[in-house]
């Protein structure tokens, strides 16, 4: 059989794709902080209601 040249991702291609994935956990992070600081802001606004209303459903 003859030989295969198996082509290898340049260095430039791969530092990319590291920083991409950099970034995007990044961006996860900071949506995730996002949410939380929502959540957190809901159960506050949740625990201020008169316990008479906390129970309204949606």
């Amino acid at each position: 059989m003859g030989d295969r040249k198996i082509s290898q991702p340049s260095a430039t291609a791969v530092l990319t794709l590291g920083q991409d994935i950099q970034d995007h956990a990044l961006t996860m992070a900071s949506r995730e902080d996002e949410l939380l600081g929502k959540i957190s802001e809901i159960e506050k606004s949740l625990a201020a209601l008169p316990p008479n209303k906390s129970n309204w459903s949606i």
